[in-house]
């Protein structure tokens, strides 16, 4: 501990909570953030000044015009420019001290375990539902704790999840719908607020700070200033596993591919239907195809109550298509 790593951090280490040793332990923290959009934007500068070792960042996407209103980390000389190296650079003279690792690349079902397994904490600000249901797999799967954002129009959500601990986040929203940004539009100021309690609610878990934040959701409704708080209980037990988030390539000959796109989306996917046979017998699978996983979500929890379990979700974003 040096004179200069002191006075970085010396006005937090005065909080009880946290102190040289909660600094150090954030030193020694990893944390994986996906999305480097409104939300990432938002949270990865708290992170990085706080001084958490090790930032894990991932996005495939470029900075374009219309992302400057609500994503501040970048500027007009960054349109066009991949968005994980951008954030990057700028995260990296904010605090020197800090390794940030830029991943300029779709998060996948078969990307996300490794990056999840480094991890302590994962924050999810992704912004399809598709990117949420993987992490969330993920994260269960490997016991992280796990804390999600939504944002739309004036209004967003925060919560904090462990396998074990709590329920997961596709047993509180098993199915979601098709807002977001590019549908409903956005205030950027709502990205900021939910991504600095994502930020907040990264360092208490890391920290072990009591109470805890797993467990609870926080639900901001901007149009009447109010603020509302669930908590959840203890872990679900007896649901059905939740439908597996599947890529192109994870597709199978035998599977029957629903696609519910637009008409003459890209890509076209071979053999795809548009609506489904009568008839299929339960043990079949059928994979619905869909732009960001939400419409997916609603038709499989539909056929799922309809009696057919063998489904699974595939979303184009995950392939860097629109």
């Amino acid at each position: 501990m040096n004179a200069l790593w002191e006075a970085r951090y010396e006005t937090q280490m005065r909080l009880p909570q946290l102190g040289p040793a909660g600094q150090a332990k954030l030193a020694r923290s990893h944390v994986l953030v996906v999305g480097a959009g409104a939300l990432g934007c938002a949270v990865l500068p708290w992170l990085v000044g706080a001084g958490v070792g090790t930032v894990r960042l991932v996005d495939g996407d470029r900075v374009e015009p219309g992302n400057l209103h609500r994503q501040t980390l970048y500027t007009e000389c960054d349109v066009g420019a991949a968005k994980a190296k951008v954030a990057a650079n700028h995260l990296a003279a904010r605090n020197g001290t800090v390794n940030i690792i830029a991943e300029a690349a779709m998060a996948t079902p078969h990307t996300m375990r490794p990056w999840v397994g480094e991890a302590d904490v994962v924050l999810d600000c992704a912004d399809n539902a598709a990117t949420s249901f993987l992490l969330d797999d993920a994260c269960a799967a490997l016991g992280r704790p796990f804390i999600s954002a939504g944002v739309e129009g004036v209004d967003g959500h925060v919560g904090a999840f462990q396998a074990g601990v709590t329920p997961l986040l596709r047993d509180v929203f098993p199915a979601m719908g098709e807002g977001g940004c590019e549908q409903a539009g956005l205030l950027g100021p709502v990205a900021g607020l939910m991504g600095a309690l994502q930020a907040q609610m990264a360092m208490a878990v890391l920290l072990g700070m009591a109470p805890s934040p797993l467990g609870t959701v926080l639900c901001w409704h901007g149009a009447r200033w109010a603020m509302e708080r669930m908590t959840l209980g203890g872990p679900v037990v007896g649901n059905q596993p939740p439908c597996p988030v599947v890529t192109l390539a994870d597709l199978k000959p035998d599977d029957v591919v629903w696609d519910i796109r637009p008409a003459m989306a890209w890509p076209a996917v071979p053999g795809a239907v548009r609506a489904l046979p009568g008839g299929l017998p339960p043990q079949k699978r059928v994979v619905i195809l869909c732009q960001q996983g939400a419409r997916a979500s609603l038709e499989a929890a539909a056929l799922r109550k309809a009696g057919h379990a063998n489904l699974a979700l595939c979303a184009t974003v995950l392939e860097g298509a629109p």
